[in-house]
């Protein structure tokens, strides 16, 4: 389980949630919105967070399809 856990990328179902969880956490100023291929492995805990498994990081930044700037007034 402990293994699983470094190896997946945390991600989100939704835009809102990612900004929630981002500026909760205060993870940065920034979220990427990732479209993501159905073959890429998921793992869901069933209220939205999603970890993607077996992923590179190339792989990563070509599933990126925008950059959102958290607005200041939600931090």
């Amino acid at each position: 389980m402990q293994v699983r856990l470094y190896q997946g990328v945390s991600t989100y179902e939704t835009l809102e949630m990612m900004i929630e969880k981002a500026t909760e956490a205060e993870l940065g100023d920034f979220v990427a919105e990732l479209e993501v291929p159905d073959e890429v492995g998921r793992n869901g805990n069933g209220r939205g967070h999603v970890d993607l498994e077996g992923t590179t990081p190339s792989q990563l930044l070509n599933y990126v399809v925008q950059i959102h700037a958290i607005e200041s007034g939600k931090r």
